[in-house]
């Protein structure tokens, strides 16, 4: 008797279901809110080195401001950018398309975009999640080795970021 890879069918009967929801996302009006802690287990569970930058730096510290991404400063040796490459690929992300933009990547290219190759250039944008939009920020804020170096380490959840 042969055997029937049903891993490989269930991928191509429901890959149009995947590109609806990637289309979905890429509408504004329908971006999910930020769940920041959700966001933060994912990267904590693929055991990403990063650092946090940004407005959610401010909230945490207490300013009164709700910030709408996660910006994140990852460690870029290759086997962490892999690991955020894999973040990227099971929450399903896909680029952030905004018009307004200089560099922003077209709607078609946000929907072909993948999170293969793992390097900087490919993974340098924000990208919508069902947890909200992160922005991955290899060097905009500063390097990983620069940033680190005097940040101070916190407790969310069961993560330390």
């Amino acid at each position: 008797m042969q055997k029937t890879d049903w891993s490989e069918w269930h991928e191509r009967a429901v890959a149009h279901l995947g590109a609806e929801v990637r289309a979905a996302r890429l509408d504004p009006r329908s971006r999910p809110p930020l769940r920041a802690a959700e966001l933060i287990r994912c990267l904590d569970d693929h055991r990403v080195t990063w650092v946090l930058a940004g407005s959610a730096v401010f909230a945490i510290y207490g300013a009164d401001i709700a910030p709408n991404d996660l910006d994140v400063v990852p460690d870029t040796h290759e086997l962490n950018l892999s690991r955020v490459a894999e973040v990227l690929t099971d929450l399903d992300a896909v680029p952030l398309h905004e018009p307004r933009w200089r560099w922003t990547l077209s709607v078609s290219e946000c929907l072909r975009w993948r999170s293969s190759p793992a390097v900087e250039s490919n993974l340098d944008h924000q990208f919508i999640t069902p947890f909200g939009i992160i922005d991955i920020v290899p060097r905009t804020a500063g390097s990983f080795a620069e940033l680190s170096a005097d940040a101070a380490q916190l407790e969310v959840g069961r993560c330390s970021i």
